[in-house]
Formats: structure tokens, C-alpha cells, sequence
């Protein structure tokens, strides 16, 4: 989704310096509701690499070139990936949980266990016959 707006991004970079536009609004489009996420390592290494391929593309820079992605964040001025900015938003949003009064809803879904037993073994198949 977000990939397939770059034509969007780049009519509002401005024209003395493309970058700042396209990656401000990269960013903004792919963080939104990050803390909420729940991430694998599969999913982290996917989003590092749209992120590498998003900011190449901001950047004009073919997969031909021999460029590191630290260059690449180099030059559009982000040090840290969009993974580190994700788990900041995620330990914020956990402290912010935490500091919740007990009889919030929140805090009762992320703290809280459900009651009841849950049956132990593999679930038993019906026969149709």
C-alpha cells in the first residue's frame, strides 16, 4: 500500500531538497499505530528492508549501485532504523500501559489472564458419515 503511493510522496518533497519530504512522509505513513503491532523476526526483517528500498527509491539509487544501507541512512539523515523507532513506540506504549490504574481495560487485556481451565491435548475430530 504505502509502496505504491510514491508518486504521492514525491509531488509533495519540496525541490531544494526531495529527501526530507519522502522520508518524513514514509515515516509518518508506515509508523502509525506501530506500538500495537505484534512483530516476529520475520516481520522485523521485511520492514528493514522496505525501509532500505523505500529510502533507494527516494534517493534514485539502483540495486546495480554498490551502496550499504548504512550509506543510504547516512544520507537521508536516519540513524536509527524504522525497527528501533517501532520498539521505542511499543516500550512506550507498555510503561504507559503499566502506569494505568488497575480497573482500566487496557491494562486488564495486556496484564490479565483469562479465567478458566483450557482443555490439554490435540482438539478431537468430528466424523462425517
Amino acid at each position: 500500500m504505502i509502496y505504491s503511493q510514491f508518486g504521492e510522496i514525491k509531488k509533495y518533497c519540496s525541490d531544494q531538497d526531495p529527501t526530507t519530504g519522502g522520508v518524513y512522509i514514509l515515516s509518518s505513513l508506515l509508523l502509525y499505530a506501530s506500538g500495537t503491532w505484534t512483530m516476529k523476526n520475520k516481520d522485523d526483517r521485511k520492514i528493514i528492508a522496505f525501509e532500505m528500498r523505500c529510502y533507494k527509491r527516494i534517493l534514485l539509487v539502483r540495486w546495480q549501485y554498490d551502496r550499504t544501507n548504512v550509506d543510504i541512512r547516512h544520507e537521508v539523515q536516519r540513524e536509527e532504523t524504522v525497527m528501533d523507532i517501532i520498539r521505542n513506540s511499543k516500550l512506550r506504549l507498555f510503561g504507559n500501559t503499566c502506569r494505568m490504574p488497575d480497573d482500566r481495560l487496557p491494562k486488564t487485556l495486556m496484564l490479565g489472564m483469562v479465567e478458566g481451565k483450557q482443555q490439554q491435548g490435540r482438539p478431537a475430530q468430528e466424523m462425517d458419515g
